[in-house]
C-alpha cells in the first residue's frame, strides 16, 4: 500500500490523535487504540513491534520509543514505495 503521509512524524501525529480520539470513543487504552489503528493502516509494521518491548497495546500511554521506531518504520516504507 502506498502511504498516505510524506514522513513517519506526519504519520505519527495523525496516529496519535486518531488513538486519542478512538480511546475516549471506544473505551480503550490509548496505547491499544494505537496500535488497532496501526494495524488497520499498516499490518507489516505493527507486526515489527506485537510482542516486542515497544508493544503499546496493554498500556495508557505510548512511549518515545515506540514513536520513534514507527516514524523509522514508515520512513522505510515510504522510501522502498518511492523506489518501486
Amino acid at each position: 500500500m502506498k502511504p498516505r503521509f510524506a514522513t513517519g512524524e506526519e504519520y505519527v501525529s495523525f496516529l496519535i490523535a486518531a488513538s486519542e480520539y478512538r480511546s475516549q470513543r471506544q473505551m480503550e487504552r490509548l496505547g491499544q487504540s494505537f496500535f488497532n489503528i496501526l494495524y488497520l493502516e499498516h499490518p507489516e509494521i505493527a507486526d515489527a513491534i506485537r510482542g516486542t518491548a515497544l508493544d503499546p497495546f496493554h498500556y495508557d500511554e505510548v512511549n518515545d520509543l515506540v514513536i520513534t521506531e514507527v516514524v523509522n518504520l514508515y520512513d522505510k516504507e515510504v522510501a522502498r514505495t518511492e523506489n518501486e
